[in-house]
């Protein structure tokens, strides 16, 4: 059979940090869907405007570009080939026999810690690099153009995902909720641990000085990976902080307040004088997180070094 990405998610995340752990957490999160060339035609979209919400299914890429990728041919059974250079990850995955099979992963929501077998998670090492998200329509732009002018055919704007910018998307199917909703169901071990978000301060520096704050703390890198099913949670009420972006607006800001509320450091990681970056809507978030309270120590532009992860 054949497998190639039928478009590419566009989002703020322009490397896997900081992004929540499941789809649905930050509702107020913007993407888009962008079809790749040969999928761009309106007729394809036809009669989705009826639907709310959508189930994308995506791989996990890493830092894939926005280009169309080749279409590979995954045989059956699988055995090593040479990988195309353009080879989608999920595939990339599905052609490497000789990584030995986990069978158990340490889902954040157990604190890191303890394992559960890999098809009772979600998490990304799996045997196939497939993700399943829910999210919601928030528009569809039949004659979408990019900021060149260029024909980019119809758009599906969504809310609340948790996929990184560039990701390869293989379907999307509507969400219908006579056959998809289960309220009543068991959600296994995530219905006994409690997930409280984080409450989100701004230091007065990053206020006053919105553009630069000066921190000599080392930086490291706050990892998404995710296991678990996590229930939405309301986030925290903060003091309101005059906090000011460069090229954000209000919106952002609030958004940006309930992404670090979902605690985006590794489960195993907990040093108050730790400072984490993520690289959220083209700019460089630095904080700290001491406790059940979370202090943004600075937001500036990335440095070359953060530009090239993201590569």
């Amino acid at each position: 059979m054949f497998i190639e990405p039928i478009a590419r998610f566009w989002s703020p995340f322009k490397t896997k940090f900081g992004i929540p752990r499941q789809a649905g957490l930050v509702p107020e999160l913007k993407g888009k869907i962008v079809f790749e060339s040969g999928f761009r035609s309106a007729d394809a979209v036809r009669g989705l405007e009826g639907f709310d919400y959508i189930w994308l299914i995506w791989g996990f890429s890493g830092n894939k570009p926005r280009s169309v990728a080749e279409p590979v041919e995954a045989t059956e059974p699988i055995v090593p080939v040479a990988e195309p250079a353009e080879a989608s990850g999920a595939l990339r995955q599905a052609q490497r026999p000789e990584t030995p099979f986990q069978a158990t992963v340490r889902p954040p929501r157990l604190g890191g810690n303890e394992r559960i077998g890999v098809f009772a998670s979600r998490s990304p090492f799996r045997p196939n690099g497939l993700g399943l998200s829910s999210v919601r329509i928030e528009s569809i732009e039949y004659d979408a153009k990019d900021e060149t002018g260029k024909q980019l055919g119809p758009v599906i704007n969504v809310l609340g995902a948790d996929l990184m910018d560039g990701t390869p998307i293989y379907d999307i199917k509507p969400y219908v909720t006579y056959a998809d909703s289960h309220p009543d169901a068991s959600s296994g071990f995530v219905d006994d641990k409690e997930w409280k978000p984080l409450m989100v301060v701004f230091d007065p520096s990053v206020t006053s000085m919105p553009d630069s704050v000066t921190s000599t703390s080392t930086v490291t890198s706050a990892s998404s990976v995710t296991d678990a099913l996590c229930e939405p949670v309301p986030s925290p009420v903060t003091e309101p902080a005059e906090v000011t972006v460069q090229g954000w607006n209000e919106a952002d800001i609030e958004t940006l307040r309930k992404v670090l509320a979902q605690d985006p450091r590794p489960r195993y990681q907990n040093d108050p004088d730790k400072v984490y970056g993520m690289i959220f809507n083209d700019m460089d978030v630095r904080f700290k997180v001491n406790e059940d309270v979370l202090t943004v120590v600075e937001i500036k532009s990335p440095d070359r070094k953060d530009k090239e992860n993201e590569r």
